[in-house]
């Protein structure tokens, strides 16, 4: 079986008051692996579990036992998506071998034929805005933004794929990037217009639906990139969509360059039910 979870952690050791004075990391005496008590986290991995059956003349009558045999791998991964430097993020190999008691006398379930899925197509329209530090050096806190337009199909009760067009802006972009050994961005940029701080892009939709949580993955590609910083012509985007209503729903993202944090927006969105 397949895990994975999203969600928000808490680190207590996230004082890095020093860290802003040195320029190496051999200098520094506090945490530099994240600059936030609130981080994003991530969980993914596999894992195997082994129940005996008892069998029955009547198979529909088997019985399966009371324990249940698990051995599971994964990862574990905070940061804080650029809210705060620095933001190397922290990772965790994870492994467990477990025994699990259900004290219920369980049947082994015979499942019917699903019945047709009545497939639908679905606009989404969204919104979210955040913030992101530029370096450790600086503590001047950037907006970023992030409009959405996608076109979704209900592929299963579960599953929904789609392509969409983004909007991003990134007001770190108005400043001289710092050229520095801790700064992901190689160059320096002094490009104050708006329109140095717009990128678009277009994006495959990927979203798993469990009720009226969802959770996203995306991939695009940038058509529109006035400050190509690093050859970033790619990015990803996680994602976690709440529906309270039918069509409005709220979001958080946070978008990657490879494997490297970007930035985290939170927003709002509409759907349309076609």
């Amino acid at each position: 079986y397949f895990i994975g979870g999203i969600g928000l952690a808490y680190v207590s050791d996230w004082d890095h008051s020093d860290w802003k004075d040195y320029q190496n990391d051999k200098d520094n005496f506090s945490n530099p692996l994240t600059g936030a008590p609130v981080n994003a986290f991530f969980k993914t991995g596999l894992g195997l579990a082994w129940r005996p059956v008892t069998k029955a003349s009547d198979y529909r009558s088997d019985k399966q036992s009371h324990y249940t045999i698990t051995a599971e791998a994964g990862l574990i991964h905070l940061c804080d998506a650029g809210f705060a430097q620095p933001d190397k993020g922290i990772n965790v190999i994870t492994g467990q071998i477990g025994l699990k008691y259900n004290p219920d006398d369980n049947e082994v379930v015979i499942r019917g034929k699903a019945e047709h899925l009545a497939h639908r197509f679905t606009i989404d329209i969204s919104a979210s805005g955040g913030a992101r530090e530029l370096t450790h050096l600086d503590d001047t806190k950037y907006a970023v933004a992030n409009a959405n337009l996608g076109f979704y199909f209900q592929a299963a009760d579960v599953y929904r794929i789609g392509v969409g067009v983004d909007g991003f802006f990134d007001n770190s972009f108005s400043v001289n990037h710092i050229d520095c050994n801790h700064n992901k961005y190689s160059g320096k940029y002094d490009h104050k217009d708006f329109a140095d701080q717009i990128r678009a892009g277009v994006c495959l939709s990927n979203e798993i639906v469990f009720g009226r949580v969802t959770t996203a993955l995306d991939g695009g590609i940038y058509f529109v990139n006035p400050i190509d910083v690093d050859n970033e012509k790619f990015y990803f985007r996680l994602g976690l969509k709440y529906r309270f209503t039918r069509n409005w729903f709220a979001l958080i993202n946070m978008k990657t360059h490879g494997w490297v944090a970007d930035c985290a927006t939170l927003g709002l969105g509409y759907s349309i039910q076609l």
